[in-house]
């Protein structure tokens, strides 16, 4: 069976020590991880790094590092801290990572120096997480193993004008190099088997008129040109990535966007409205980090006195819906988008990103009884109760409208991976990444 995660282990000694010692704790430490951690390929260099040596083996990582998500320092000794610090400066290839601490050989004081240094080294507080004696860290390759996964590089479809728009580092935006070409409408044949297919789980009423024709289409088009982008992803996770401008397409072709993307989302693609670039992010890293679905959604309405929040949107993801129906868009009345219900009582995680700093915004709540429906906001309405936040502290704090929505409660994970992020992100920087 293949391994969930592959992890480098980089021990490092000081000379000053006992050789045969150190590398007696070294086989006792891999014994301890590769027993510890079924689900992870745990790969050790074959050289415990030290003061004479470290330079051939920074050469050996960076040559092989692109396998692995991450790799974990593991201070066998102390006098170790300055080692660390040479290694990760002659570093070209970041990764997550972590330092492991023993309790012998004044290996803790080494590792709490290390972060030290690092810390004062780059003038700015970064997470470098500390494991101390402790071996079962598959939770933590997890979180390496999403962050790697996250900031490689992507293709994203992108239907929509490029001016002013905030692109991610690892975003590439494929443009159609013209739009009025790229939809094509559909054969009678073809048009009558996806109609067939999505009458057997959505309402619809379809009068054949030509806007109705190029809605459907849309999402035929829009589905091929993702599979053609997506080939090259070797994980099973992430299918592929578009982002739409949904009035573009609207004012371009008089039809809305939003059953396309609906049923591109319950196809198991990663789809965003708006030219929001950080919420498709935000969508990537929920893919990764839980493997479930997601969803856009605008924060339309508050209510105070059940500190609650109604969330809207024109698309849905349908795998997360247990009715829906298409319907006239309700803003431009043109076809389609989709109004879907979900049941009361599931606890969501809702998670958006500061556009500003980048740091991760996750709020926990409770799907509850909408109280009333608005036909003046988008189409699929659901009321969440905050668990953890007033709804006051919310729109004081809140820097974004659309927030990312996903069954469950994800938000420590979500903070120790944001942690992570920067951590990479900052080493990067210092390397012109």
């Amino acid at each position: 069976m293949q391994s969930r995660y592959n992890i480098l282990a980089v021990p490092i000694a000081s000379q000053m020590m006992d050789n045969i010692k150190v590398m007696e704790l070294r086989d006792h430490v891999k014994e301890l991880l590769i027993n510890s951690n079924k689900d992870t390929n745990i790969v050790f260099t074959d050289e415990v790094m030290n003061e004479r040596n470290w330079e051939d083996l920074t050469l050996e990582i960076n040559r092989i590092l692109d396998k692995f998500d991450g790799f974990i320092i593991i201070h066998l000794t102390g006098g170790t801290s300055r080692i660390v610090l040479e290694f990760l400066t002659d570093l070209n290839n970041i990764k997550p990572f972590a330092l492991l601490a023993l309790s012998r050989y004044n290996s803790l004081p080494s590792a709490l120096n290390t972060r030290e240094r690092i810390i004062q080294f780059l003038s700015k507080e970064v997470h470098i997480p500390i494991i101390y004696e402790k071996y079962d860290l598959e939770k933590l390759f997890h979180y390496f193993n999403v962050v790697d996964k996250a900031l490689q590089r992507y293709d994203v479809l992108f239907l929509a004008p490029a001016i002013g728009v905030k692109v991610q580092p690892n975003f590439r935006l494929i443009r159609p190099a013209r739009f009025s070409r790229f939809v094509k409408e559909l054969s009678d044949k073809e048009l009558n088997e996806l109609l067939g297919k999505l009458r057997s789980t959505l309402k619809i009423n379809y009068k054949g008129t030509k806007e109705e024709r190029i809605a459907i289409s849309l999402y035929k088009n829009l589905k091929i040109a993702l599979e053609n982008l997506s080939v090259k992803y070797g994980y099973s996770e992430i299918k592929g990535l578009a982002c739409l401008d949904c009035y573009y397409i609207m004012r371009r072709k008089q039809v809305a966007p939003c059953l396309a993307v609906s049923l591109l989302l319950n196809d198991g693609f990663l789809v965003a409205c708006q030219r929001d670039l950080l919420s498709l992010f935000a969508m990537l890293l929920l893919r990764l980090l839980t493997g479930q679905s997601s969803w856009i959604a605008d924060v339309a309405k508050i209510n105070r006195k059940e500190n609650s929040l109604v969330l809207s949107h024109s698309c849905f993801n349908l795998s997360m819906a247990t009715s829906a129906e298409v319907i006239p868009h309700p803003i431009t009345h043109l076809p389609y988008s989709v109004r879907a219900t979900v049941n009361a009582g599931t606890k969501v995680t809702l998670f958006t990103i500061d556009p500003a700093t980048e740091r991760f915004e996750a709020l926990v709540g409770e799907i509850i009884d909408l109280r009333s429906y608005e036909p003046s906001f988008e189409s699929t309405q659901l009321e969440v109760k905050l668990l953890d936040i007033n709804v006051e502290e919310f729109l004081e704090r809140s820097r974004r409208g659309h927030y990312v929505i996903t069954w469950g409660n994800w938000k420590k994970d979500l903070e120790e991976i944001n942690d992570l992020i920067i951590q990479v992100k900052t080493l990067r920087a210092l390397k012109g990444k």
